[in-house]
């Protein structure tokens, strides 16, 4: 049940779990722009005990608070659970479809409970990893692993590339985690001990800016994509799949090559 009606904003508190940082210059606009009559309704959580909590309206929060606004209107929901809390942020801003960052939604469906969402974030705590900007950056290409070949090529994933980079934040990055589960999940038979020593002779830049130039060049055809055994929709949830497979299956052929001659 929801209720509209004023609320001090000093006294509105935010939930990390599923709310986003802020963005001082949305503020500053906000701020700079701030019509009473435009300013929509804020909504607001108010649990058991009787703190209140902003779903939605952080931004507007804020700048209230820096212009000296007292109470702002709210559409107060109570009752309500952390989880639906943060299925509500979600509805309300794909609603708007605000820009919401891929690191944000994963985490506020975490907190909601989604339970692909969860059961990814169950395989990063296994690796001490969570999804951040500073952290791994792509849930995207989390999902993409997921769906595509299953929770196994997304462990031997992290597993390479934790221990081919281990210092270097850009091993989350698309494409190449995700080309690193086609690789195996296409080839079996290939040794993680030895795509690990090839990727450490490069860096994740440079091996995705190989992937890029594969995919701009060849693409992934309809003949690769059929090659996989998988509906080729869903192949294509990554443009860079097929094309990040043929690439570290060349690099890994070279290698085996030089050991051989």
């Amino acid at each position: 049940m929801q209720a509209l009606t004023e609320v001090s904003v000093d006294q509105l508190l935010v939930d990390p779990a599923y709310q986003p940082s802020v963005s001082q210059a949305r503020v500053k606009t906000i701020v700079r722009n701030y019509n009473p009559d435009l300013m929509l309704p804020i909504h607001v959580s108010r649990r058991a005990n009787g703190d209140c909590y902003i779903i939605d309206g952080q931004h507007r929060v804020l700048a209230a608070l820096t212009l000296g606004i007292k109470k702002l209107w709210a559409f107060v929901f109570s009752n309500l659970t952390k989880a639906q809390e943060s299925t509500k942020w979600i509805e309300l801003n794909t609603l708007r479809r605000q820009n919401i960052s891929s690191v944000a939604r994963f985490n506020a469906e975490l907190a909601a409970e989604v339970y692909e969402t969860v059961q990814i974030q169950r395989v990063l705590t296994d690796y001490g990893l969570r999804v951040s900007k500073n952290g791994v950056s792509s849930p995207a290409a989390l999902r993409v692993i997921w769906h595509c070949f299953g929770e196994k090529y997304l462990r031997q994933a992290i597993e390479v590339l934790a221990a081919a980079y281990p210092d270097n934040h850009h091993r989350w990055v698309v494409p190449i985690m995700e080309s690193v589960a086609a690789f195996f999940y296409s080839y079996p038979g290939a040794k993680s001990k030895r795509l690990v020593g090839l990727l450490q002779d490069t860096n994740p830049r440079s091996i995705n800016a190989d992937i890029k130039d594969h995919h701009r060049l060849f693409g992934a055809s309809q003949r690769s994509a059929n090659r996989w055994g998988h509906d080729t929709r869903r192949l294509y949830e990554s443009q860079y799949l097929v094309s990040g497979s043929e690439v570290l299956k060349t690099l890994y052929n070279k290698k085996l090559r030089a050991n051989k001659l």
